[in-house]
């Protein structure tokens, strides 16, 4: 039986690490050189740095509920649509010049006046360092974080992307503001199956459309 020593040990373990940092870079460099060169710049800018924070201004949920019943919509920012502002495919849509154009018009033109509100990550305004052993990190919150720096409107307010998927949001704070209006739901065929029958019963839903 063969015995590894300690000392060859983490030396083995180091060697895997560097293997997978310089798998994950050659694959950003891949995905992203020729795309969107500066942003390949100002990421690397950003990797270096512990402390990268845009201070992003975000609506309280009393806030977005009430600029919500005025009329706004809401306008959902998350890692696939930044890969997509990368002209990067994602499992749900392939990448379209024109949807590039609506998404990069969407953010760039967005303030408080408009009519919807923008919800980003809340951890974009989380320091590198606090995000180091953050699964995505890489991937998904440090380009977030420079597209915000480069693209996104840092005197607008925003709200959490993640709200609705928070215990209780939706039940105690847009319920009784969509309780009385006509829907028209998009969203994948397993939750169409699964929450047809009980969505129906609670809301008055005109149209189910399946998202590809």
């Amino acid at each position: 039986m063969d015995i590894i020593s300690p000392n060859c040990k983490k030396l083995l373990i180091s060697l895997e690490k560097i293997h997978i940092f310089l798998y994950k870079v050659i694959r950003f460099f891949k995905n992203y050189l020729f795309k969107d060169p500066v942003f390949v710049f100002k990421y690397f800018m950003a990797y270096f740095q512990s402390v990268y924070v845009p201070h992003a201004k975000f609506y309280s949920v009393e806030e977005f509920v009430n600029e919500i019943k005025k009329g706004k919509s809401f306008i959902r920012i998350g890692d696939g649509e930044i890969g997509l502002l990368h002209h990067r495919d994602i499992h749900y849509q392939t990448v379209d010049p024109l949807l590039v154009s609506k998404i990069t018009e969407i953010i760039e033109n967005y303030n408080n006046k408009c009519n919807y509100i923008l919800s980003i990550p809340v951890f974009v305004n989380t320091t590198n360092k606090d995000l180091e052993n953050t699964k995505g990190k890489l991937s998904c919150w440090l380009p977030l974080k420079v597209e915000f720096f480069r693209r996104f409107n840092r005197e607008a307010k925003y709200f959490d992307a993640h709200a609705f998927y928070r215990k209780g949001f939706f039940e105690k704070h847009m319920y009784e503001y969509l309780k009385d209006k006509r829907l028209i739901i998009n969203t994948k065929k397993e939750n169409i199956e699964i929450q047809k029958e009980n969505v129906e019963k609670r809301f008055d839903v005109i149209e189910w459309i399946e998202s590809k």
